[in-house]
């Protein structure tokens, strides 16, 4: 019986540990992708001098990035190769556009065409190479480079990650072809979520429960929504307006043509939701419980809430990258930042950042991200692809809203205690101005980047009115009365 007794405590104790062991791994950030020492060797064999970035990728000396394929089938120990070398390239000049090592793995080339960014199609491949690119897949923690798109035959290697398909069309037919190309493929880019069509402009208040909606040029009053709850973050998919209500734990939906609420999600009761983000496909939201410490994935199309992934307590604002790979969620309590993706929603890592994070914005390409502290007077620079804040910037008192301008050679930052806006030069990294606010805003919260690129909207905490200010002059230019306080604002396309 002693024996027994014994065994079971043993049984008992292990598997604590067991499961103690589990719990710290499941507790750490997402790993990024790492290179085997064999494939490292013949990557820098091929590439000297290259950069291997944590997702695999490289950059070359030359300016060129190649991304990561893994193949779908690991071999097994018996059959890994002791040695990898470059098995198959296409095409033979410099630069190739693709190429397959000895072990399945592989990489294609980022082809620039204009703004946009795109790989080779496979239809342009020989047979033996188009079979062996489709037995891989994009690596799930890919960085995709902004505005990227690939042809439509390329959905099987993309996984789960959220990529722009495009039609692959046949190249023009020529009366006399002097030689063999490849087939050439029109790339389109992902449809932004701010363009510069006919639109309005849509701002929140929590104050008053009210969605008011404004001319997206003349930036007059046009109507507005009671909420009769208490309206939060907000964010376009798919051509309609989701609004987060903390007071009633649901997310509204706003049809902005036909100017009426569709309907609405409803989440748990008490758990506050208080962020949104959106792919830029509109396929997914993601929205922020604050009271539950959680960021729910939503499924636009049918309103379910697919997943949770767990985060820091008190989770608020919810900011996309403009690539749609990650996003971040500002944890206010702990002051940090947590980084997630949106190939597998899981947790990339946690980034500390400063007292009472209150805003986000990225850098066009998604290689930075700027958090305003609103208790520590900074604004924290996160390099993405470091996944580590690398730099901290003195504002003026309480930091709020934050935006980059088109050019991404400035930033600007609204001071809510001194009812001020600082400017930055982000190259330099250094203040270069500051500009007062007029008496008809105070309290600034949120700062909007409009689409013309020439205006920013500054909301007001505690006025019945936004300021306009001019991109060019550093200047306000005049202030619409909108009849109550404004917090959140974002611009959608009527067309």
């Amino acid at each position: 019986m002693k024996q027994f007794i014994h065994f079971c405590l043993r049984v008992f104790f292990l598997s604590t540990s067991v499961i103690a062991l589990c719990a710290t791994q499941c507790a750490q950030p997402g790993f990024a992708t790492r290179l085997t020492s064999e494939l490292k060797t013949a990557v820098q064999a091929h590439f000297p001098e290259s950069k291997i970035r944590l997702d695999g990728a490289i950059e070359t000396k030359t300016g060129q990035l190649y991304l990561l394929l893994i193949p779908t089938k690991v071999p097994d120990k018996a059959s890994k190769p002791t040695s990898v070398v470059l098995q198959d390239r296409f095409p033979a000049s410099e630069p190739a556009d693709y190429l397959c090592f000895s072990n399945g793995w592989a990489y294609l080339r980022v082809i620039k065409k204009g703004a946009a960014r795109t790989t080779v199609a496979p239809s342009a491949l020989p047979e033996k190479s188009r079979k062996q690119l489709f037995t891989c897949k994009f690596v799930p923690d890919l960085i995709v480079p902004e505005n990227f798109s690939v042809v439509k035959s390329m959905k099987p290697v993309l996984g789960d990650l959220a990529i722009t398909l495009a039609l692959e069309l046949p190249a023009k037919p020529q009366a006399a072809p002097t030689s063999t190309t490849s087939t050439a493929s029109t790339v389109t880019t992902a449809k932004p979520l701010v363009g510069t069509g006919h639109g309005a402009v849509f701002v929140s208040s929590p104050g008053s429960g009210k969605i008011t909606m404004l001319d997206g040029v003349t930036l007059e009053k046009l109507t507005e929504f009671p909420t009769e709850g208490t309206p939060a973050g907000m964010t376009c998919a798919e051509g309609r307006l989701y609004i987060a209500d903390q007071g009633k734990s649901r997310i509204l939906i706003l049809d902005p043509k036909k100017r009426q609420f569709l309907g609405q999600i409803d989440l748990p009761p008490k758990s506050a939701p208080k962020g949104l983000a959106s792919l830029p496909n509109g396929k997914l939201i993601y929205a922020s419980e604050s009271a539950a410490g959680v960021i729910d994935v939503i499924e636009t199309e049918t309103g379910k809430v697919l997943l949770k992934t767990k985060v820091l307590a008190g989770p608020s604002k919810v900011v996309m990258a403009p690539n749609g790979s990650i996003l971040i969620v500002l944890n206010p309590p702990s002051g940090q930042a947590t980084i997630i993706s949106t190939s597998n929603q899981k947790v990339l890592g946690v980034i500390k950042v400063g007292s009472m994070p209150n805003a986000i914005a990225f850098s066009k390409d998604s290689a930075f991200a700027y958090v305003s502290n609103r208790v520590s007077n900074t604004v924290t620079i996160i390099d993405i692809s470091k996944r580590q804040a690398v730099a901290s910037l003195q504002t003026g008192s309480g930091p709020t809203g934050i935006v980059l301008t088109n050019d991404g050679e400035r930033m600007l930052v609204a001071n809510a205690k001194d009812n001020t806006i600082t400017v930055f030069d982000l190259a330099k990294r250094q203040k270069v101005q500051e500009i007062k606010l007029p008496l008809d805003v105070d309290f600034p919260g949120a700062l909007f980047l409009m689409p013309d690129g020439q205006h920013i909207l500054v909301s007001s905490a505690s006025t019945e009115a936004v300021g306009i200010l001019n991109v060019a002059k550093l200047e306000f230019e005049r202030q619409p009365v909108i009849g109550h306080t404004s917090d959140e604002m974002l611009w959608l396309p009527l067309d």
